[in-house]
């Protein structure tokens, strides 16, 4: 399971932080997207509050979990 928070109606868009980080490095621009765009953001695995994925990490597991 990874964590995660949805704000904003709309079309989704979805944000993906980058290594090392967090999904509340978006936080300065979500109130900006929110109220024209669905924001979900995540911790991706082994990050932020979301477990490891329990599998071999790569791209495609990434992509899988994320989905």
């Amino acid at each position: 399971m990874l964590n995660h928070a949805r704000e904003g109606r709309g079309e989704p868009l979805l944000l993906l932080h980058g290594i090392a980080s967090h999904w509340q490095m978006w936080s300065p621009v979500l109130d900006r997207l929110a109220p024209s765009r669905d924001v979900p953001v995540v911790d991706l695995p082994a990050f932020g509050r979301s477990a490891a994925l329990g599998r071999e990490p790569n791209l495609g597991a990434l992509a899988d979990t994320v989905t």
